[in-house]
């Protein structure tokens, strides 16, 4: 049998891609420093040697993405705000919702007029997405096993008594941790810390790995 050039051309290259390794799609994790720019949240008690909400979460979130990049390959981080910048909560749903994230982590920080409260809080918007429970019980339970942190649980827009914007409207598996109480003067202090931040954000990212080898398409 005569084989054209071209015919045995388009054969040797369907032998060509049918060889190829399509490239895996990379995981994706948004992470939302809260507050910045002119909403500092809630507030340091002494600011020469205390920083505010915003700036604690969002050196808690440069650490938690750098982890991410570091261990965990083929995952795509993107982080609604890398700077003192204040976003309204619309864009940082638009962020999420636009980069068809995997995973959407919201960290701020806790205040309560009760100096004594203190521990980690996970929140998400209802049971009815069991991979948002699963991610808040993964994390809950890395901060209070691994990283030994006191837990306040966790918490839906039924059990708190009103929905949180970020949760209602990404459209992806989502949590809004709370990692502890800037009124509490031991954890304002540990939250300040090099290694109180280190040990929140390792924790994180533990969780996100466990879910990640739980949920991923990979």
């Amino acid at each position: 049998m005569r084989v054209s050039y071209q015919s045995l051309g388009l054969m040797l290259l369907c032998v060509f891609f049918l060889g190829m390794k399509h490239p895996e799609r990379k995981f994706v994790v948004v992470i939302d420093p809260g507050h910045g720019g002119k909403d500092p949240g809630a507030e340091a008690s002494n600011t020469k040697l205390y920083s505010h909400e915003k700036d604690i979460c969002l050196s808690v979130s440069i650490k938690l993405a750098d982890y991410l990049a570091e261990r965990l390959p083929n995952t795509k981080v993107i982080l609604t705000r890398s700077s003192d910048k204040f976003l309204k909560l619309e864009e940082r749903v638009f962020i999420a919702n636009g980069a068809n994230a995997d995973v959407f982590l919201s960290i701020h920080c806790n205040t309560n007029p009760v100096k004594r409260i203190h521990g980690t809080q996970m929140h998400i918007h209802g049971s009815a997405s069991p991979q948002s429970v699963f991610l808040a019980k993964t994390l809950d339970s890395e901060f209070s096993k691994k990283a030994r942190r006191a837990s306040k649980g966790l918490q839906d827009s039924n059990s708190r008594g009103h929905d949180l914007f970020v949760l209602q409207y990404t459209e992806m598996p989502s949590v809004l941790v709370e990692i502890g109480f800037l009124s509490n003067e031991n954890e304002e202090k540990y939250l300040n810390s090099e290694h109180g931040q280190a040990v929140i954000a390792s924790a994180m990212f533990r969780a996100i790995r466990t879910y990640r080898t739980r949920f991923s398409e990979d």
